[in-house]
């Protein structure tokens, strides 16, 4: 798979052993540490469960319940994966999948009663999440060959 990666990733100066240490998981740095990413995506979607059930949602449907403001808020955190997704150099089908993510989430969110149910049940920042976490393995895959193709 040869895939063309931004100028920001031009491998500059390695050592044989700084490129045998590299691992699929090197790649472009994002907005945040994947570990944060994985902390606002537990927070927003699975922080907590429904007593008696396996049933687990987050903040987003919580604050979801404040009309519009709630909406507002939730879909503002949720931007932050689609900014990390942009600045990392995502393609442009993942990043227009992750918006329409989003905004599905913000539009139903705002119908009352329905859009209330709709953001305890629908996990858009689950879903980006996994397409981020698959776009920067793809990434770090191109830097890689790109690293081993240069040496």
């Amino acid at each position: 798979m040869s895939r063309e990666i931004s100028p920001d990733l031009a491998v500059r100066d390695l050592t044989a052993d700084e490129i045998e240490q590299l691992t699929l998981a090197d790649g472009p740095n994002g907005v945040l540490q994947d570990h944060h990413l994985e902390m606002l995506e537990r927070w927003l979607d699975s922080s907590f469960r429904f007593p008696g059930t396996q049933m687990r949602f987050g903040l987003d449907g919580v604050v979801g319940l404040v009309p519009v403001v709630g909406d507002i808020a939730t879909t503002g955190m949720s931007a932050i994966f689609v900014a990390d997704a942009y600045k990392i150099g995502a393609r442009k089908h993942i990043i227009a999948k992750m918006i329409a993510n989003v905004g599905v989430d913000f539009a139903v969110g705002l119908i009352p009663v329905v859009g209330d149910l709709f953001d305890f049940a629908f996990k858009s920042n689950t879903k980006n999440l996994l397409l981020l976490k698959e776009e920067r393995r793809l990434l770090a895959e191109a830097l890689r060959e790109n690293i081993e193709t240069a040496g």
